[in-house]
């Protein structure tokens, strides 16, 4: 069971974006566990898909050919 700690885990992301609270769990849980986590852009990357896309370990974010990212500034308010 050890082995299993060390395989990096792989993210495969289609997400339009959505919920600010919801991705920054997800965030937080990447950077809590030991793995490395590759992120695949598959489709689209919007908003907060594109956020968590990019927190994937440096060196491990890919895209397929014909997937599309899009970030934008960020919006609300305190």
């Amino acid at each position: 069971m050890h082995h299993l700690c060390e395989q990096d885990i792989v993210m495969y992301v289609n997400s339009h974006g959505g919920s600010v609270t919801a991705g920054m769990a997800i965030f937080d849980t990447m950077r809590h566990i030991r793995p490395d986590v590759s992120t695949v852009c598959v489709g689209l990357a919007a908003s907060m898909g594109a956020f968590l896309l990019s927190a994937g370990t440096k060196g491990k974010r890919y895209s397929l050919p014909n997937s599309r990212i899009m970030i934008h500034q960020p919006l609300g308010g305190a």
